[in-house]
């Protein structure tokens, strides 16, 4: 089957990931859809009582995304897709905390969220 248009898919199976407190991490995210699908990471900041508000991420001296618009072609049994992976580089990770990563293109759009878990003291 050949789609000329199709829906964004996030296709990065990992949800979670562990890492030292203090030290830095990257975390990867990739979609395939056609049109190409664009990637916006977004962080959930918490509050008391479970409330919470999600902030897109910028490049800043604690965050640094880099696109990797690989524009190759991901196969697929229901057809061809272009393929865009984008990456998060965290340069000190303190606190667990919840990042999403965010798929559009003019057909929809769709997210997944990647729990950053931290544990002990660095080395």
């Amino acid at each position: 089957m050949i789609y000329f248009a199709a829906p964004p898919e996030i296709i990065q199976p990992n949800e979670a990931f562990t890492v030292r407190k203090y030290q830095s991490t990257v975390l990867e995210c990739s979609a395939i859809g056609i049109p190409q699908p664009h990637i916006i990471w977004k962080e959930y900041y918490y509050y008391y009582r479970h409330y919470y508000y999600v902030q897109s991420l910028r490049n800043s001296s604690s965050h640094i995304i880099s696109d990797s618009v690989v524009n190759d072609k991901y196969i697929t049994d229901n057809g061809t897709f272009i393929h865009v992976t984008s990456y998060l580089t965290i340069s000190e990770v303190t606190d667990i905390k919840t990042y999403i990563c965010e798929a559009t293109n003019v057909l929809g759009t769709t997210r997944r969220d990647l729990l950053l878990i931290v544990y002990g003291n660095p080395v």
